[in-house]
């Protein structure tokens, strides 16, 4: 729960968040039996550490988005069952761990973890298939091949090789170019 609160990460989250704690509808009990820390995340969503608070409003010429439609939305995952889920690209970015806490801080908020239909996931469409996807579809491909100079690219560090060419990065440890 204590993850480090920016206003860059928390995004929509942090508004939608701000709205439950503010017309109390986050599951108090479940916060106090399950999590830590929410007492310090709710005064700075609530602005009473920077004096900001962290509503729809505030945030509606950052996002371009109706403030209103964020406050509905807050209130219909407080009134029924929600999953939320988060994709793995939003880590590429800034900030880009702080949605994935985020996602499970207001997972937390509305009680809902390990409730059927209810909780949070990451990458659920891309990466945490419940099924075996193998065998559900069939798609063509094309065989890689032999790559004839027995070196490879991390994908970790695909933008600092084209951003910096023929420099070396670091990976695992070691200086590669």
């Amino acid at each position: 729960m204590a993850a480090p609160a920016t206003e860059h990460g928390y995004g929509g989250h942090a508004r939608a968040a701000r709205v439950l704690a503010a017309e109390s509808l986050h599951d108090e009990d479940f916060l106090k039996s399950h999590c830590v820390g929410y007492e310090k995340f709710e005064s700075y969503v609530l602005g009473k550490t920077d004096g900001r608070p962290k509503s729809p409003e505030w945030a509606a010429e950052i996002a371009g988005i109706d403030p209103e439609a964020i406050h509905k939305l807050a209130r219909r995952m407080a009134a029924s069952r929600t999953m939320l889920t988060s994709t793995y690209s939003l880590q590429r970015g800034d900030h880009g761990e702080q949605p994935f806490w985020m996602v499970v801080v207001l997972a937390a908020m509305l009680g809902q973890i390990g409730l059927p239909g209810g909780g949070f996931s990451m990458g659920y469409g891309s990466m945490g298939v419940n099924r075996n996807a193998a065998t559900d579809l069939v798609a063509p491909g094309l065989t890689p091949g032999r790559n004839p100079t027995d070196n490879a690219i991390p994908v970790a560090r695909i933008s600092d090789m084209l951003l910096h060419p023929d420099e070396p990065y670091q990976f695992k440890g070691s200086d590669l170019v």
